[in-house]
């Protein structure tokens, strides 16, 4: 019996071929995978290698406290039904090229199941679900199975079912009664079953469990095949189909023809043509013609070409990460096709030894969109999508402000001293150029910061100036204030506008401007300790680390002296959209910010535009009346300003805040203390907001107790939070600070 391979070397170029087969058309795939989030890793080194276009996945062994973006496949969506995180669970992933709907009310309850219908163009659509049925179950699962083939088959439609059933439907002469009855109902309802080798293979036994299902004789049915894995103990199926469906669209980017660059001749042609900037005396003509004389001469020196690159690429996939995923695949075919222990060994040695281990966040975030709803309205085309998503963004802020009934603001105590802005130098300028990050993508203007540090001294002078001239006359140029937006998908349904939020992208020399003017500011700030103490976000030695162990720290003192804490989850709706600006800047002038700087901020939030970028589509322009924007410099230091007098209105706890995530915090010892203490803040924070027109979500807010086991023995009775009519949930357990660690 031939022996397996002793070294860990590399799986060859030839071998890594006939690992996994090349995929012709439409391609539908099944794997149980015993847990998604232990096996995600080796998921996104499989999908690289066999880009299916549809992905279903059994025992996923997860709950809804795993968020989609944690086990997402880079250019692909996710529908999901999960159990708990001891087994079960199933999900399809779908191609973000694919249109398809979400088939939930086939689905009969209490089965592990999930059901999509593709919809091509001018085309049939296409029914495709995945199955779990667990081992050692009744017969009332297939009882269900059987009422979802009756609903699906008076539909008319293409039919693709996959699934583990825990059924072998290997051949043999003492079948049981499952097995008979499974094969039945595809009989009655003229379905076959596409696999025909065993799916789950061990040292000692060979079954087939994971099945494809189709209409019997179905002409559009080209390739099925069992693909040995060793993410898990069952193997991969898949089967691959006669339909024309729309592949990833390859990513375009834009970038400049370095390699053409003269740069002696770059920076003396700059030189040269920005003399004159230093005549101007308006900072809005000079940021014009420098843009115009720069863009010029960089257009001419280094061109702009249009790139292809695969969109699909993960900086934590390491050649060393994928070869050794390529021999543990290899020693399981090996151990399956020679049935060798030995190879079985080194398999199991392998893929234990081999546990993808990776440091890196690998949170995948797609901005592919290709329907979004309006109204009763079903919105397509990059365009279109693109003019939705940024009327949604620029309206949302008026329209939640427009429902808030005006009420007096607190006054906040004055600051004895007053800010003043202070011309820049040279050095200066250099300094904060230098410290600008070369990752950060340029605006629309299209000047990377790369560029801008090529040619050094060639446009310090002119630079110096402007940037003087807004400092001096409290001027922002218009030019600085237009934004490309990226909307984020968060959670949720992606056709819903609110479950996106906006990332502003500025121009190169936007975001060198406002790193100045920020660090004066904050300076300013600091120095006369205008920020509150429970304000964790953008002060220096303050982050998400410190705000946490502060929390905790202070509940488990309280737990030490026989305390209970109750704490309120406070989530804020769009936020940094709606923060009002004539409030904002009432605020900053009691906060001594006045004269030219407080000109200047004005000038900086008045009049902003923004283009929503959607799948390389832009939208037109629209004007910002609220908000500050997010992904710039100075927008989170004005937010953390607007909310900075929050914690006066606490009677009863301590306020925790990081920009936007704020929790509140009591003790006591009975849950009547608790429940006071809280629904009194809660109603206070209610009342601020209000003033400085913002609004609470009360669907995501959330409360819950912290204690010892003993103590919490004594808070069996129903506490009761809620504001307005709402009931404010309580959790056991939450994520804290999500978006920034």
């Amino acid at each position: 019996m031939q022996e397996p391979i002793r070294n860990s070397g590399a799986v060859s170029t030839d071998n890594q071929s006939k690992l996994y087969p090349k995929l012709k058309g439409f391609s539908i795939a099944q794997l149980n995978i015993t847990s998604l989030t232990k096996h995600i890793d080796e998921l996104r080194i499989l999908i690289t290698e066999m880009n299916f276009d549809i992905l279903c996945i059994n025992e996923t062994r997860i709950d809804k406290k795993i968020k989609n973006s944690e086990i997402g496949l880079q250019g692909y969506d996710l529908t999901r039904r999960d159990r708990n995180r001891r087994g079960g669970g199933v999900a399809i992933y779908i191609r973000n090229t694919i249109p398809y709907v979400e088939r939930s009310t086939i689905i009969p309850e209490n089965v592990e199941a999930v059901c999509i219908e593709v919809r091509k163009p001018n085309a049939k659509p296409i029914l495709i679900s995945t199955w779990y049925r667990p081992p050692n179950s009744n017969s009332e699962i297939l009882d269900s199975f059987e009422i979802f083939l009756q609903n699906i088959d008076t539909e008319n439609k293409e039919i693709i079912i996959t699934g583990d059933f825990n059924i072998d439907l290997m051949p043999s002469e003492n079948e049981n009664s499952k097995a008979k009855r499974l094969k039945e109902l595809l009989n009655t309802y003229q379905l076959s079953q596409l696999i025909k080798k065993p799916t789950r293979t061990t040292e000692s036994t060979k079954t087939l469990l994971d099945l494809i299902i189709c209409k019997t004789d179905d002409p559009k049915t080209a390739t099925t095949d069992v693909v040995e894995l060793g993410i898990s103990d069952h193997n991969l199926v898949y089967t691959c189909r006669k339909v024309g469906i729309c592949k990833q669209k390859p990513k375009i980017i834009e970038t400049r023809q370095y390699h053409k660059l003269n740069n002696a001749k770059f920076q003396n042609d700059l030189k040269q043509a920005l003399l004159h900037i230093n005549e101007h005396s308006d900072p809005n003509t000079a940021l014009q013609e420098w843009n115009r004389i720069f863009l010029l001469i960089a257009d001419i020196n280094a061109p702009i070409r249009l790139r292809k690159v695969r969109s699909d690429r993960q900086p934590w996939m390491t050649d060393e990460i994928k070869k050794l995923s390529f021999h543990r695949d290899y020693l399981k075919k090996k151990a399956v096709m020679l049935n060798s222990s030995a190879f079985h060994s080194s398999y199991k040695k392998c893929k234990n030894k081999g546990r993808l281990e990776t440091s890196l966040d690998k949170t995948v975030k797609t901005q592919t969109i290709n329907n979004i709803k309006f109204g009763d309205q079903n919105i397509t085309g990059d365009i279109n999508i693109a003019n939705t998503i940024n009327n949604y963004f620029v309206e949302i802020g008026p329209k939640l402000a427009s429902i808030i009934s005006p009420t007096d603001i607190d006054p906040i105590q004055p600051c004895r001293s007053e800010f003043k802005l202070r011309t820049i130098t040279t050095t200066e300028l250099i300094q904060t150029i230098g410290k600008t990050n070369l990752n950060k993508a340029p605006g629309l203007d299209k000047i990377p910061i790369k560029l801008i540090k090529l040619v050094g001294d060639a446009i310090h002078d002119s630079l110096l100036h402007i940037f003087n001239l807004v400092l001096g006359t409290g001027i922002f140029p218009d030019d600085l204030k237009l934004a490309k937006i990226i909307p984020i998908h968060k959670e949720g349904d992606k056709a819903e506008c609110g479950n996106y939020r906006p990332i502003s992208v500025i121009s190169t020399v936007a975001k060198i401007l406002e790193k100045i003017i920020y660090d004066q500011l904050s300076s300013y700030i600091n120095d006369n300790d205008i920020i509150c103490k429970q304000q964790f976000g953008f002060r220096p030695n303050h982050s998400t680390e410190t705000a946490l162990l502060k929390c905790t720290d202070q509940w488990l003192l309280n737990m030490d002296k026989g305390m209970a804490n109750g704490v309120l989850f406070l989530d804020l709706k769009k936020a940094f959209d709606t923060v009002d600006h004539s409030i904002l800047l009432q605020k900053l002038y009691q906060y001594g910010i006045k004269g030219t700087p407080l000109k200047l901020l004005a000038s900086y939030l008045n009049n902003r535009k923004q283009v929503c970028v959607i799948n390389n589509k832009k939208s037109g322009q629209e004007t910002v009346q609220c908000g500050v924007p997010q992904g710039s410099n100075l927008g989170p230091l004005l937010f953390s300003l607007y909310i900075n007098d929050l914690p006066m209105c606490l009677e009863y706890t301590q306020a925790s805040m990081f920009a936007d995530d704020t929790n509140l915090s009591c003790t006591g010892r009975t849950p009547a203390e608790i429940e006071h203490k809280l629904n009194a803040d809660l109603s206070n924070v209610n009342d601020w907001l209000e003033a400085n027109r913002l609004t609470l979500n009360t669907d995501k807010t959330e409360f819950m107790i912290i204690a010892s086991k003993r103590k919490l023995n004594q808070f069996r009775t129903d506490i009761r939070i809620h504001i307005n009519g709402s009931i404010i949930k309580q959790v056991k357990q939450k994520k804290n600070l999500r978006y920034y660690n």
